[in-house]
């Protein structure tokens, strides 16, 4: 992505990998089951189980997946310092947290948001080893 926005002329400034993110494969089955497994689950929970119930009983639940989706995405350590990588990761993120909200709401269960949660960050987690290859 970094490439498409240079060729259109745009500066791009390298997008910091986070520390959390495993280096190397030893480390890998470690960050699985933290990063693709229970912090989803927690994230899950809070987001879409507590607080989207409780914040779709004061307004519209759009509206509260709206809201909740820029919540989930601001906490999501946020580059907007990096200019448009960091706006394109917000709107990643953000649009994660619409269609877990969305899945949530459809299917009136975590699972199928937390599957979608889950499998984004493992492929993050494996993306991060292969990249130091």
């Amino acid at each position: 992505m970094g490439s498409l926005l240079r060729w259109f002329g745009i500066d791009v400034v390298p997008l910091p990998s986070p520390d959390i993110l495993p280096r190397n494969p030893g480390q890998l089955v470690f960050a699985l089951i933290l990063i693709a497994v229970l912090a989803p689950l927690a994230e899950e929970l809070v987001f879409r189980g507590l607080l989207l119930d409780w914040l779709k009983q004061k307004i519209n639940v759009w509206a509260a997946a709206l809201i909740l989706s820029v919540i989930f995405a601001l906490l999501h350590n946020n580059g907007f310092k990096l200019g448009a990588i960091g706006a394109m990761a917000f709107g990643v993120r953000m649009a994660l947290g619409v269609a877990s909200s969305a899945f949530a709401i459809r299917y009136r269960s975590l699972r199928a948001s937390f599957v979608m949660h889950a499998t984004f960050n493992c492929v993050a987690c494996v993306a991060s080893v292969l990249s130091q290859a």
